[in-house]
């Protein structure tokens, strides 16, 4: 999914920036007053109505130095170079715009409506570089002032919202957002924006795996473009339904739309769009075409080609990752047919080398946006107290001509505010702090887990199972439910279960034959109790690959789960009838990497919740209990 919808924006955008007022240039002999000023912001001075320049209003404004104006001035710059695709100096000239209205010392609604639009721009601007979760900050704050000054072009901000929480891999919250906008009749009143629309719902519901309403809203879009003059998204619609289908095994029918999909790029000379991974996804199309076909050599060199075009790009994002396992699956369909397992298994070790750089890039995203966050947090809170130590300097002054016993009472409430300001500036610093060893101590997880899979997979491979093509495709969606909760600070137990379940169903059928089963409690409601996530999983890993690998009996894994409401914890033991793990997690010489993090993050938990968080081990006649004693929040 792209932010496609450029030209709809750029129209927004002109519209909203390219007010028309009279027939006016500068004139150094006039003196302009503010409601002058204000007449032209608001376009209210049309006896004849034709462009004022930029320039021309800006030497307006600078003639007074009391005028007010800069916010629209620099607004109009910033949308101008958003046009232009000059990200870095659209953003200039919107912060340039923010802090006119903010370092005023007159406040007025007129300004502040007029930021509705240049936090759009803002928003739009570090989508496009990439910066997902600020842009989601800055639609966010358009979104608040629209609460106030009410904006018939709501749903343009709501798309980017949509846009970026698909971007950073949160599906549920852009299904959403792009469900809002559905029901938005003015702006779906357009084609070209009906079209986008239904076709990203489409792909929102593909992506968690709802295929039946994924093609629905995929033959909605297709029913709108089909019937409209806007014909540039047809490839793509094809593509998508072809792509369900081939997930789908569907051969006929991914065939069948992949080859409409190239069809419709000749037939409409449809150019796939400059953006990362838009002319790759053409390309694999008709690679896969080939392969079907039987044009194996050709198409076994073109698709290495897209990997290793895909594999250069310097930024991989989650729509690239899921492109590059179809080439790779692909391959692997076109290696079996001409028997060469070398080169297939060759693929596989590559194919996962990307993954990992996928996954860490995603990690080192979240720690940055984690720190810059924190800088921003400190920065805004010097800066409200230089505005505060200003305006208690102006108030003194004016105190001294008074009184002096007016001066020594505010002295004293003045160094209580003070004190109470770097109490809180403390607290905010120590909570950033602990938030952001959490965040470091999760992320180490996620590498532990991928190494035990490979491994998996690096067996199922020499062993040249059937199993290979399944598990990968179960581990890519497992993966993609870890990636999305070691973001999170906190999860609902009901994924986090979620997430057990699927990696003990990929171990039990896949690696280590064992039974299992989940106690629990009846009076816990999975989807209100919320938890610190990767903390479970781990430990039923241990018991699986220290515990039940070596068994020779049928292995059984107890995973229960109770609450201890009083206590402000949540039990969950983990019971196995393996040969032991004794020297894994409380060993001095203990390697396990999973072990000491889980102990660090517990050991950070126990400090900010105030309960006794921990972690015990038992080991039986056969086999472990551990139990594991983690705080819970409930989201009533």
């Amino acid at each position: 999914m792209r932010l496609a919808l450029l030209i709809p924006f750029f129209l927004f955008a002109n519209a909203i920036f390219s007010q028309k007022t009279d027939s006016l240039v500068y004139d150094p002999e006039k003196k302009y007053t503010q409601k002058f000023m204000d007449s032209i912001i608001i376009g209210r001075y049309t006896r004849n109505i034709v462009t004022l320049t930029n320039e021309d209003f800006g030497k307006m404004l600078r003639s007074d130095s009391d005028l007010r104006g800069w916010v629209y001035y620099y607004a109009r710059k910033a949308s101008k170079a958003n046009r232009e695709k000059k990200y870095d100096s659209s953003l200039y000239y919107a912060e340039k715009s923010i802090k006119s209205v903010y370092d005023s010392k007159v406040f007025r609604l007129l300004d502040e409506k007029k930021l509705t639009n240049v936090y759009t721009v803002k928003g739009h601007s570090l989508y496009t570089q990439g910066y997902y979760k600020k842009s989601i900050v800055a639609y966010q704050k358009a979104l608040d002032l629209i609460k106030k000054h009410p904006y018939i072009w709501e749903s343009f901000v709501v798309v980017g919202i949509a846009d970026n929480h698909y971007k950073l891999g949160n599906d549920s919250l852009a299904l959403k957002y792009m469900l809002q906008v559905s029901k938005d009749s003015l702006f779906m009143g357009y084609n070209n924006s009906a079209i986008r629309i239904y076709k990203k719902i489409g792909s929102l519901y593909q992506d968690i795996g709802n295929t039946d309403m994924a093609k629905k809203y995929f033959e909605k879009s297709l029913e709108y473009s089909e019937n409209s003059d806007y014909k540039i998204s047809l490839p793509s619609i094809y593509g998508s339904l072809g792509s369900i289908f081939l997930v789908e095994k569907n051969v006929d029918s991914t065939v069948y739309y992949y080859k409409k999909a190239v069809e419709a790029e000749f037939k409409y000379n449809v150019k796939p769009e400059n953006h990362q991974g838009i002319q790759e996804s053409s390309d694999f199309r008709k690679e896969y075409i080939a392969v079907i076909e039987g044009d194996l050599d050709s198409a076994i060199r073109n698709l290495k080609e897209l990997v290793k075009k895909i594999n250069s790009f310097e930024v991989i994002n989650i729509e690239d990752k899921d492109l590059m396992v179809k080439i790779v699956k692909t391959l692997g369909m076109a290696y079996e047919k001409q028997g060469n397992s070398k080169e297939y298994q060759k693929l596989l070790e590559e194919s996962f080398t990307f993954l990992e750089r996928f996954h860490q890039g995603q990690l080192k995203e979240d720690l940055q946006n984690l720190e810059t966050q924190y800088q921003t947090k400190e920065k805004d809170f010097s800066i409200v107290q230089l505005e505060q130590q200003k305006e208690q300097q102006d108030t003194i002054i004016k105190q001294q001509r008074a009184i002096a016993i007016g001066l020594v009472a505010f002295s004293l409430v003045l160094s209580g505010l003070g004190y109470l300001l770097w109490r809180q500036r403390k607290i905010k610093t120590q909570y950033e702090k602990e938030n952001l060893e959490q965040r470091l101590l999760r992320s180490q997880m996620n590498p532990h887990f991928i190494g035990n899979a490979m491994n998996t997979i690096s067996a199922l491979v020499v062993k040249k199972s059937e199993n290979t093509i399944p598990y990968i495709k179960k581990l890519s969606s497992l993966f993609r439910l870890v990636l999305t909760n070691s973001r999170e600070e906190f999860v609902s137990l009901e994924d986090e279960i979620t997430i057990i379940k699927n990696y003990l169903e990929l171990q039990s059928n896949f690696s280590t034959m064992f039974d299992f089963s989940f106690l629990i409690d009846e009076n816990i409601h999975l989807e209100e109790i919320i938890i610190p996530p990767m903390l479970i999983q781990p430990l039923v890993e241990n018991a699986i690959v220290h515990g039940l690998a070596k068994t020779e009996n049928k292995g059984v894994i107890v995973v229960e789960i109770l609450v201890q409401e009083k206590k402000g914890l949540l039990l969950c033991r983990i019971s196995d009838n393996g040969i032991g793990y004794q020297n894994t997690l409380d060993s001095k010489n203990s390697t396990s990497v999973s072990g000491d993090i889980i102990k660090e993050r517990l050991v950070t938990l126990k400090r900010k919740f105030k309960v006794d968080a921990r972690i015990q081990i038992e080991e039986k006649k056969k086999g472990v209990v551990v139990e594991l004693y983690l705080p819970f929040l409930k989201d009533e």
